[in-house]
């Protein structure tokens, strides 16, 4: 868990707040990393919309990449191409695209993936395909509220009951 505000780095009673703040929450948040190191989580984008997840003056002051990488979740991003031309792969973190709306909810569910971000409050194509969700809500600031936002984010990905129970959410569109 890296802590260092620049203004702060160096001094000795930063020093020793540190060392503090990881003493006390350092186990904790090993412990939920590790956790994290096994799971991907997704995001379902706009090529236009990939700055958006790392600056923090675009996303209500989350840089959500960045957070959710030092987390150690892996990512999934799935992106809107039709051509094709932003397919690659980043190791740990990987960008897969597609170009209809059909191939969009089969990757969704073909992906490893456990939880995707999501701004609806209950998004089916998810349900469906038996993800998980999370969104901005999620994240607190502060040490211990990264404790608290790495919890959330893992129980989003350890619930069952969308893989269980997604052939019965379904809308009667979908049907």
């Amino acid at each position: 868990m890296r802590i260092t505000p620049p203004e702060a780095a160096g001094s000795k009673r930063w020093d020793v707040a540190l060392t503090d703040l990881q003493d006390k929450w350092g186990p904790r948040w090993g412990e939920l990393q590790e956790e994290a190191s096994q799971v991907r989580v997704g995001f379902v984008i706009d090529p236009a919309e990939l700055a958006i997840l790392s600056d923090p003056a675009l996303n209500a002051n989350c840089p959500l990449v960045p957070v959710i990488k030092e987390m150690g979740f892996g990512i999934d991003f799935l992106v809107y191409d039709p051509n094709g031309l932003l397919a690659q792969d980043k190791g740990k973190h990987k960008i897969h695209t597609f170009a209809t709306r059909e191939e969009m909810a089969q990757k969704i569910a073909e992906l490893p993936a456990r939880a995707f971000y999501t701004d609806s409050f209950f998004d089916t194509r998810l349900t469906r395909s038996g993800k998980g969700q999370f969104s901005l809500e999620f994240f607190e600031a502060g040490v211990e509220g990264g404790i608290r936002s790495l919890e959330r984010m893992l129980g989003a990905c350890r619930m069952p009951f969308y893989r269980r129970y997604s052939k019965y959410l379904t809308t009667a569109e979908a049907a």
